[in-house]
Protein backbone atom coordinates (compact mmCIF):
# COMPACT_ATOMS: atom_id res chain seq x y z
CA UNK A 1 0.00 0.00 0.00
CA UNK A 2 1.47 3.30 -1.21
CA UNK A 3 1.21 6.30 1.43
CA UNK A 4 2.17 10.12 1.29
CA UNK A 5 5.66 9.96 1.07
CA UNK A 6 6.30 7.49 -2.12
CA UNK A 7 5.16 9.87 -4.35
CA UNK A 8 7.15 12.75 -2.45
CA UNK A 9 10.35 10.87 -2.41
CA UNK A 10 10.08 9.17 -6.33
CA UNK A 11 10.29 13.12 -7.36
CA UNK A 12 14.03 12.78 -5.68
CA UNK A 13 14.80 9.45 -6.62
CA UNK A 14 16.27 9.69 -9.82
CA UNK A 15 20.28 8.92 -10.68
CA UNK A 16 22.48 10.00 -13.58
CA UNK A 17 23.61 7.06 -14.92
CA UNK A 18 27.25 6.83 -16.86
CA UNK A 19 25.80 6.92 -20.26
CA UNK A 20 24.21 9.99 -18.84
CA UNK A 21 20.42 8.62 -18.71
CA UNK A 22 18.01 9.61 -15.24
CA UNK A 23 16.87 6.66 -13.91
CA UNK A 24 14.86 6.05 -10.63
CA UNK A 25 16.42 4.56 -7.77
CA UNK A 26 14.62 2.37 -4.75
CA UNK A 27 15.82 1.63 -1.57
CA UNK A 28 14.88 -1.69 -0.11
CA UNK A 29 14.93 -2.63 3.73
CA UNK A 30 16.39 -6.83 4.37
CA UNK A 31 16.72 -8.49 7.10
CA UNK A 32 19.97 -9.77 8.06
CA UNK A 33 19.61 -13.18 7.04
CA UNK A 34 18.64 -12.42 3.95
CA UNK A 35 20.78 -10.22 3.68
CA UNK A 36 23.89 -12.40 3.99
CA UNK A 37 22.47 -14.87 1.48
CA UNK A 38 22.19 -12.26 -0.86
CA UNK A 39 25.47 -10.94 -0.57
CA UNK A 40 27.16 -14.78 -0.68
CA UNK A 41 25.50 -15.36 -3.90
CA UNK A 42 26.80 -12.33 -4.82
CA UNK A 43 30.22 -12.85 -4.30
CA UNK A 44 29.95 -16.24 -5.51
CA UNK A 45 29.30 -14.98 -8.78
CA UNK A 46 31.83 -12.34 -8.71
CA UNK A 47 28.78 -9.24 -9.32
CA UNK A 48 27.28 -6.46 -7.07
CA UNK A 49 24.59 -6.76 -4.65
CA UNK A 50 23.18 -4.18 -7.09
CA UNK A 51 23.38 -6.11 -9.99
CA UNK A 52 21.56 -9.03 -8.32
CA UNK A 53 19.28 -7.20 -7.25
CA UNK A 54 18.75 -5.75 -10.88
CA UNK A 55 18.38 -9.34 -11.88
CA UNK A 56 15.84 -10.75 -9.71
CA UNK A 57 14.05 -8.11 -10.18
CA UNK A 58 14.28 -8.70 -14.40
CA UNK A 59 13.48 -12.15 -13.98
CA UNK A 60 10.21 -11.47 -11.83
CA UNK A 61 8.84 -8.95 -14.11
CA UNK A 62 9.52 -11.48 -16.91
CA UNK A 63 7.58 -14.07 -14.81
CA UNK A 64 4.74 -11.21 -14.38
CA UNK A 65 4.77 -10.55 -18.29
CA UNK A 66 4.61 -14.57 -19.29
CA UNK A 67 1.38 -14.97 -17.55
CA UNK A 68 2.92 -17.06 -14.76
CA UNK A 69 0.65 -16.92 -11.69
CA UNK A 70 2.47 -15.25 -9.18
CA UNK A 71 1.33 -15.33 -5.41
CA UNK A 72 1.95 -11.76 -4.13
CA UNK A 73 -0.72 -12.32 -1.58
CA UNK A 74 1.08 -15.32 0.31
CA UNK A 75 4.23 -13.77 0.07
CA UNK A 76 3.44 -10.28 1.92
CA UNK A 77 1.00 -12.14 4.41
CA UNK A 78 4.73 -14.11 5.33
CA UNK A 79 6.58 -10.64 5.47
CA UNK A 80 3.77 -9.15 8.38
CA UNK A 81 4.63 -12.17 10.57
Amino acid sequence: MRNFYDGFWESFCWVIMKDRKLVPRITVSLDKDSYRQLNRIADRHDVSLSWLTRYAINEFLQQCRSGAKIELAMMMQDEKQ
